[in-house]
């Protein structure tokens, strides 16, 4: 899955270059991501969106595990959206609600980046009615701070989330969904291991909360044979 498919030009967020960017009322349209049939999702979203769709995780590289919300089991299409852009489920994916902006790493300082889709059909100008400044006098508008928050949170949740993925690596966890092996780069929490796991383990994973974000994962994956 590429993290970012519905972001058509992400540049980082500049003072400069978006002095003149105004961010149009929002309206409710997740249309952009209609063709997306699988987003990021942090642990703490897991009991909420177990309910609607399944929840498994995938690799990128050697060691790089996150996981992710299958909003359709087809390739280029997502269930909850309807014609008119509106989401249809119960529970929108935070991932989902940070466009048009996101954080982007860089390797070369060790730091994240604001960046945004400048292709994004909600940036205007002052003209137009309700529309609101991502900056004021070189400082950061109140619609870019509420975003800065949004985006922190969201941080936090995924570094807490990559906390327990590890563990979950460590005590070796995790296994292919099908019987393609890796090929299928899709992975699932292996319940007979769970099962075996030792009483100190598995008491600490009663105790932190990880526990019900296990079988939050282990419920969702019934959507799958529908």
């Amino acid at each position: 899955m590429k993290e970012f498919v519905y972001y058509k030009k992400p540049v980082l967020l500049n003072s400069v270059r978006h002095s003149d960017y105004w961010l149009a009322p929002i309206t409710g349209d997740y249309s952009y991501a209609k063709t997306t049939n699988s987003v990021l999702i942090n642990a703490d979203e897991f009991v909420k969106m177990a309910s609607q769709c399944a929840i498994v995780f995938t690799k990128s590289g050697e060691n790089s595990v996150q996981p992710i919300v299958l909003l359709s089991t087809k390739s280029g299409e997502n269930d909850f959206i309807d014609a008119q852009g509106q989401w249809t489920g119960r529970y929108i994916p935070a991932f989902i609600k940070l466009y048009p902006f996101v954080l982007s790493e860089s390797h070369e300082q060790a730091k994240l980046n604001v960046c945004i889709d400048e292709a994004y059909a909600g940036f205007t100008d002052h003209t137009t009615a309700g529309a609101l400044p991502l900056f004021t006098e070189d400082q950061q508008g109140p619609v870019l701070q509420q975003a800065m928050k949004t985006l922190t949170s969201f941080q936090h949740s995924s570094k807490k989330t990559a906390a327990w993925v590890a563990k979950l690596q460590q005590q070796e966890l995790l296994t292919p969904l099908s019987n393609k092996g890796d090929k299928s780069n899709l992975w699932v929490i292996d319940e007979r291991k769970l099962q075996q796991m030792d009483d100190q383990h598995a008491v600490s994973l009663f105790r932190s909360g990880e526990l019900a974000w296990i079988y939050s994962h282990l419920l969702s994956l019934a959507h799958l044979v529908k």
